[in-house]
């Protein structure tokens, strides 16, 4: 994609891009969020017309802000959407066939509260576009979108305050602020 920024791609997903991409998130962190867009969908329609399940492999390490070593969640700690699963330590497996944007989320607890640096690569991924004795059409390009920092505290610690948790299904649009609630 020409609009695309730089930093957006994740290594081996675009022409030309190599090693690791690396993202800093806010300080305080408590747990890791991390999003990718796949701008195309995932998948390999063959000569015949046959959609098939294609798999992208991104390895995903982390550590305190200029420290040492890196570290890779693990399997039990990681949290994934759907067509995308957990494969070994730092390891997530995004996998199917689906035509059309879609995002995929990994969130990850850390050790202690601080601030960490990411990084992120591609290290297993079919072939790109198609392949010529087979006239399969390969698509599973990876954007990483979002780098996200979750502090699990209150919002406020003011005394006197009741704080109320809400759960609001949205249909069409979801819009404004709500009246009253009981």
């Amino acid at each position: 994609d020409e609009g695309m920024a730089p930093e957006d791609a994740v290594p081996g997903e675009a022409p030309g891009s190599t090693g690791w991409q690396q993202r800093t998130p806010d300080l305080n962190t408590d747990e890791i969020g991390i999003e990718f867009m796949l701008p195309q969908g995932i998948g390999n329609i063959t000569a015949k017309g046959q959609n098939k399940v294609v798999e992208v492999v991104h390895l995903i390490e982390y550590r305190k802000v200029a420290t040492t070593p890196w570290l890779r969640p693990t399997v039990a700690s990681m949290r994934v959407s759907s067509l995308a699963v957990p494969r070994l330590d730092g390891e997530v497996v995004i996998g199917g066939f689906r035509m059309g944007v879609f995002n995929i989320a990994v969130n990850f607890p850390v050790s202690e509260r601080a601030q960490y640096e990411v990084r992120i690569r591609c290290i297993e991924t079919p072939m790109t576009g198609i392949d010529e004795p087979e006239h399969n059409t390969f698509f599973h390009e990876t954007r990483w979108i979002a780098l996200k920092s979750f502090r699990n505290e209150a919002p406020w610690t003011k005394k006197g305050i009741a704080m109320v948790a809400m759960r609001t299904r949205a249909t069409d649009q979801l819009s404004g602020t709500i009246d009253d609630f009981s």
